[in-house]
């Protein structure tokens, strides 16, 4: 275990939740605007799934550090699925824009896709399924950094992303506990880093020590 490299890991997961909460705050300030206007809306549209990649970057960066010290399989998939969303989201989200203002530039009177009701409470529910799937995956994530780290903080970053999950279907709900998510996923790293970086000071890292004999 690199102490150091560690070290980095959590910090660059620290960027990564501040960045991605300024992404959540301008999102929504800026989308209670967007929402007034078609063209409004898929400009925002594009402009957040564009603007999330730099935070999935830079977590994505740290699980691959983390993964390469611990080569558990928890942390080798993390990074396959932000790669994932790091590539898709964006693609995605642009790709709605453009069929929004492909629909205002052509006049049409064609309803947006899931306009029927019984088709929207499908996709809510198999959007919501997804999610909870998803968060039991990040669920054994956090758990296996609680584990590694030491940092019991990881346990309620764990905790309240399955919580989040399953109360989606009350946005208001689910976006402050996310909000809630972010600060303890920040606190937790930050605890993290800066006890690698007192084994460090007290020269108990295995590699770091094996590196400073040499």
């Amino acid at each position: 275990m690199n102490c150091l490299e560690l070290a980095d890991a959590y910090e660059l997961m620290k960027k990564g939740v501040v960045f991605g909460f300024l992404v959540l705050i301008l999102g929504v300030l800026f989308g209670m605007g967007a929402i007034f206007s078609p063209v409004g809306f898929a400009v925002w549209l594009a402009a957040i799934g564009l603007a999330i990649v730099y935070p999935q970057y830079l977590i994505w960066r740290s699980f691959k550090i983390i993964h390469r010290n611990f080569q558990r399989s928890e942390y080798k998939y993390a990074t396959y699925l932000l790669f994932f969303g790091m590539v898709a989201v964006p693609i995605v989200m642009t790709g709605a824009a453009v069929y929004i203002l492909s629909l205002i530039a052509s006049q049409t009177a064609a309803p947006l896709p899931g306009g029927d009701p019984a088709l929207q409470l499908l996709l809510t529910f198999v959007g919501w399924l997804l999610g909870l799937v998803f968060a039991v995956f990040w669920y054994k994530v956090w758990s296996a950094l609680e584990e590694d780290s030491g940092e019991s903080l990881f346990a309620g970053v764990a905790w309240v992303g399955v919580l989040s999950a399953f109360l989606s279907f009350w946005p208001l709900v689910s976006g402050i506990l996310g909000i809630v998510f972010l600060i303890l996923l920040y606190f937790a790293s930050d605890r993290a880093e800066k006890s690698l970086e007192r084994l460090y000071l007290s020269n108990q890292c295995g590699a770091d020590k094996a590196q400073a004999t040499q």
